[in-house]
């Protein structure tokens, strides 16, 4: 196989690739993924850490909640 030949075949196959990103990452399928993601700066960082605290530590029970 010429060495042109197989330069063609590996452009068209990663044009190819190229094309079926950008028809996946523009789809309507991943809109609302993106659209998340780009909310993701604005979310209050507080309210996230303590819920991760909270569900790290679940409360312990006291000795009137054993009766």
């Amino acid at each position: 196989m010429p060495e042109y030949l197989s330069s063609a075949v590996v452009l068209i196959a990663l044009f190819a690739c190229f094309i079926g990103l950008v028809i996946w990452a523009w789809s309507k399928n991943r809109n609302s993924t993106f659209n998340h993601a780009s909310h993701l700066p604005l979310e209050d960082d507080e309210a996230y850490i303590n819920d991760l605290e909270h569900s790290a530590n679940p409360p312990k029970a006291s000795k009137a909640d054993l009766k």
